[in-house]
């Protein structure tokens, strides 16, 4: 019952919150007028980005209290992605930053490529070797090669092994994509004045990609039947992986496409970060064309995932 109690008044809190920042900026306008004299563009953006930090933090606190357990359990997991992606972002870039403190920005940009796609290859060894070790198939440090023969305690391993795959597998996952997309962005620089080339290099990541992920895969199952059985940690290991090599594809070649429809749209290739140099700014009409683009490929994400999946997954059912 305290249980309870504390979940109603979570969610009337959270709903009060929001009145007063509903409220708040029904009046902001007339108030703005009257006394906000000499009130800089600046100081409007950090008030209404403030008031709207509150009114998120709010809404996530209903969300996470709601009636529906659904609607509890795609909350959290929508803040755990969020939070991985944060912190994969930031871990990356202090490893990419130690690089070109290093010198890697004054080399010459065939350098650069080979720097860069040397990185990643290294972030996807990282990957497979650190999953490996999350799931007790190879022994470093404290953690033990195998499962404990009691099943009690194979249970309990098991189940802490999951959690640890779910949370090393998202986090690596995305450092590894962000390796990937600053590689062959760096080899699309190659072709800044050809749109042609960066169509082109898009070919060639999605094969060789292909190509690392089906060599990736072959080395797991051998060493998976090495000794004639898959165990319960062995399957694991090859599906988090698999799971996460596919997140890194999507991301490298996705981040691709996007970099090549801007330099069609917009005439400029961006650099490796997806950045274009401030004296090339896209006009209002180029903008909504990539605004566009972006909402029929996101349409049609979301149509395939909610219709087009779904009547294949019953078309598989009735074979």
């Amino acid at each position: 019952m305290v249980a309870v109690g504390e979940r109603v008044c979570s969610r009337r809190v959270a709903a009060a919150v929001l009145s007063i920042l509903l409220a708040a900026s029904m009046l902001y306008p007339t108030e703005a007028k009257e006394e906000a004299v000499g009130v800089s563009k600046l100081e409007v953006g950090v008030a209404c980005m403030l008031l709207g930090s509150v009114g998120f933090v709010g809404l996530i606190c209903f969300l996470i209290n709601h009636k529906d357990e659904d609607i509890q359990l795609y909350t959290w997991q929508v803040i755990s992605a969020t939070m991985s992606i944060f912190v994969a972002v930031l871990l990356f870039q202090a490893v990419d930053g130690m690089f070109e403190q290093l010198g890697i920005g004054e080399m010459s940009l065939r350098s650069q490529i080979i720097v860069q796609m040397a990185i990643s290859l290294c972030w996807f060894l990282v990957l497979q070797i650190f999953l490996a070790w999350i799931s007790r198939l190879v022994s470093f440090g404290s953690r033990v090669a195998g499962l404990p023969e009691d099943e009690q305690e194979r249970a309990q391993v098991m189940d802490q092994m999951e959690q640890d795959m779910k949370c090393w597998a998202v986090l690596l996952g995305h450092i590894t994509g962000f390796a990937s997309i600053k590689a062959w962005c760096t080899l699309q620089q190659a072709f800044a004045d050809s749109l042609v080339g960066t169509s082109l290099i898009i070919v060639v990541a999605i094969i060789t990609l292909g190509v690392v992920d089906a060599l990736t895969a072959y080395r797991r199952h051998r060493f998976i039947e090495r000794d004639g059985r898959r165990d319960e940690n062995e399957l694991l290991w090859d599906e988090e992986t698999k799971e996460t090599m596919n997140d890194v594809f999507g991301l490298t070649i996705s981040f691709l496409i996007v970099q090549t429809l801007r330099f069609a749209l917009g005439g400029n290739l961006p650099n490796a970060s997806g950045y274009l140099p401030p004296s090339m700014v896209l006009s209002l009409g180029k903008t909504v064309m990539l605004f566009l683009v972006g909402l029929i490929l996101a349409t049609w994400a979301f149509v395939r995932i909610a219709f087009v999946r779904a009547r294949l997954s019953e078309v598989v059912k009735l074979i």
